[in-house]
């Protein structure tokens, strides 16, 4: 039987299609011999194998004086780590950069500027060394604003300083802070994460993140808010004078020796975990995450759950805990 025109190009176009495939996987895997056979030649050759080799950036060290004096301070910088150091020497900025940055450090309008320009932009690049700009500062206690806003660059603040507004914004980059006093506290950060250890936040602290996890370590503040989609967040040995905030999506909160004078707690899925805490006033609503843990003194409960189960002291004192979930379940204890 003889075929029709469209039967026969329904059979070219699979016999085209298959050696499209049949083609395209011919080059991955010459591709991936080619590079297996580069490594290994790199590997056997009479020099040491290393990425480095394969680098086509250079970097360059620098240092500045930093000149005047200034009640600000203000960081601007692309992928460099940025790192705060008191020092008994000169006030100073030093740097390690790709070459082709321009490193601007001068002080405008009482205001110490720090910043990282590409001089000359390259298309491809490929580095593999850390790169970093280290602020020396020989007086740690202050009441200068700080801004730091970098793109990947890690942020670390020694122990010892003070500022007066301190606030931090960076998306990948993880954000370090020991031993901080600040009027206010604000970092924002996209996947980076949050580490706040001894810090002394005389108003308000907020911390916000999408996939980066918020650590508070023995601080203190005058209100405290940790906003996270994904990220978890841990809080330990802490007091909020006024008003403790926490809300995520899907991610963890665990709240252990801590405590505040009013807590507010919302989550769709992530689970709210506590561990001796207590507020005199509390609100928390989840969707299908549990709310778990103890608190250390009585409370008069008020618990909605439509599937969830339900275990909680019997009412005792005169504070209040309203606890609002859908699947979620709940079980409270008094440490």
């Amino acid at each position: 039987m003889k075929k029709k025109p469209y039967q026969e190009e329904i059979k070219m176009k699979k016999t085209y299609k298959i050696a499209l495939i049949a083609g395209g996987f011919c080059m991955i895997v010459g591709l991936l011999m080619a590079g297996i056979s580069f490594v290994t030649n790199c590997a056997g050759s009479d020099d040491d194998f290393s990425l480095k080799n394969l680098s086509n950036t250079k970097y360059a060290d620098r240092s500045f004086r930093i000149v005047g004096d200034f009640d600000g301070i203000s960081v601007d910088v692309a992928s460099e780590d940025v790192t705060f150091i008191k020092t008994d020497g000169e006030n100073r900025v030093e740097a390690h950069v790709d070459e082709d940055k321009k490193i601007t450090v001068d002080v405008r309008d009482n205001i110490l500027y720090v910043r990282s320009d590409n001089e000359n932009f390259k298309m491809f690049s490929f580095g593999t060394e850390e790169t970093y700009i280290k602020v020396y500062l020989n007086s740690g206690k202050s009441d200068k604003d700080l801004n730091i806003d970098t793109a990947s660059g890690d942020v670390y603040i020694e122990s010892g300083f003070g500022f007066g507004n301190m606030k931090v914004s960076t998306a990948s980059g993880d954000v370090k802070t020991l031993g901080t006093k600040a009027e206010t506290f604000e970092v924002s950060t996209a996947s980076g994460n949050v580490y706040a250890e001894n810090v002394e936040i005389n108003g308000a602290a907020v911390m916000s993140s999408a996939s980066g996890d918020h650590t508070v370590i023995d601080s203190t503040f005058g209100s405290l808010k940790s906003d996270t989609s994904s990220g978890d967040a841990k809080i330990t040995g802490t007091t909020v004078k006024g008003h403790f905030e926490r809300n995520s999506s899907s991610g963890e909160t665990g709240i252990s020796k801590t405590t505040t004078d009013t807590f507010r707690g919302d989550s769709t899925s992530g689970d709210l975990v506590f561990e001796k805490f207590d507020a005199h006033r509390l609100h928390i609503e989840t969707s299908s995450g549990d709310v778990n843990g103890t608190f250390i003194s009585g409370k008069i409960f008020t618990v909605d759950t439509s599937s969830g189960d339900i275990d909680v002291p019997r009412d005792e004192g005169t504070d209040v805990c309203e606890i609002e979930t859908t699947s979620g379940d709940v079980n409270i204890k008094i440490a």
